[in-house]
């Protein structure tokens, strides 16, 4: 194996489901959420020489990972359409018939979790994702250009405003 393929595992297997949980936090389409993880594999195996350590390799991928995410939104207009399918359908009834009903209750809070962070601003979208990751202030500053007195500001802003949002749509049980 060449040292980009082994350095590139390095970065990607780690970081593999919190790659995939950022995608979820900016794109409601789970096609896009694939497509958007295919593409941070790709930019990170193009570009794992590149990591020259000044910053935690957590905080390169991130940094990859919501920058490709952004390109996403920016360059196919994505949300527009997927907000416009999703506010058209209605939501099934799931009741409260055994695990497989709860299973399903659990995924559509989830779901709703994930359409709430994508309808807010794009900063809130970045810190609320880097915090479901277990980010630093640190972390999250280095990826944002924030400082970290400013990132905890806009954290516990950006986390009130998904509560608010999470209570409005009836998916509130509370945030971390």
């Amino acid at each position: 194996m060449d040292d980009q393929a082994e350095r590139f595992r390095e970065l990607f297997e780690p970081a593999r489901d919190s790659i995939y949980r950022i995608c979820c936090c900016y794109l409601r389409d789970p096609e896009d959420r694939h497509d958007a993880f295919q593409e941070v594999a790709l930019r990170l195996y193009q570009h794992a020489a590149s990591f020259r350590g000044q910053s935690s390799p957590r905080t390169w991928v991130y940094r990859i990972t919501v920058n490709t995410c952004l390109d996403f939104l920016r360059a196919e207009r994505r949300r527009a359409r997927v907000i416009e399918r999703r506010a058209a359908a209605d939501p099934p009834d799931v009741g409260d018939a055994g695990a497989a009903s709860e299973r399903v209750r659990r995924a559509l809070d989830v779901e709703r979790l994930y359409e709430a962070i994508a309808a807010l601003p794009g900063v809130d979208r970045v810190l609320l994702s880097l915090y479901l990751e277990d980010a630093s202030a640190k972390e999250m500053a280095e990826v944002t250009g924030m400082s970290e007195g400013n990132v905890r500001v806009r954290l516990h802003r950006s986390r009130e405003a998904l509560k608010l949002r999470l209570e409005r749509t009836g998916a509130g049980h509370g945030t971390r």
